[in-house]
């Protein structure tokens, strides 16, 4: 911090840590193509009365999803959020037009197993819950 130097992975690290330890929740969330930054939830903690807002501290972008499909040029592919408790493919709030611009991109893996590996991933958040341990059942 003192630095201020960093790559985009160290800043969308270091937000996410202290937006969680000033209260907020927050998320880290990873471009397949060679960027990450975070968002931030702007309803009650715990409630689903609000929405996640894009913030990348690297770019010093507040709540402008489509800049690096619309400003960067970006052939955006997979776009995935990691929560304290959670993982959801965001790919679709990064794009204009998704089915134009993103679909053509993902070819690592059928549409069908990208759902199941994500879905795979975040049950085992859900499992683990937002401390890291791993609930009792």
């Amino acid at each position: 911090l003192e630095t201020r130097r960093g790559r985009c992975g160290e800043w969308a690290n270091c937000f996410v840590l202290v937006a969680r330890a000033a209260g907020f929740e927050a998320r880290y969330v990873a471009d397949w193509t060679d960027h990450v930054w975070a968002e931030l939830w702007d309803g009650a903690p715990g409630s689903d009365d609000g929405r996640w807002v894009h913030a990348d501290p690297c770019e010093a972008a507040w709540d402008t999803p489509l800049v690096y499909e619309q400003g960067w040029k970006k052939k955006l592919s997979y776009v995935v959020a990691f929560g304290a408790d959670h993982v959801v493919d965001v790919s679709e709030k990064y794009s204009k037009d998704f089915a134009k611009n993103v679909l053509p991109q993902r070819t690592d893996v059928s549409e069908a197993e990208a759902r199941r590996a994500v879905a795979r991933a975040d049950a085992g958040m859900r499992a683990r819950g937002p401390g890291g341990e791993l609930k009792r059942v």
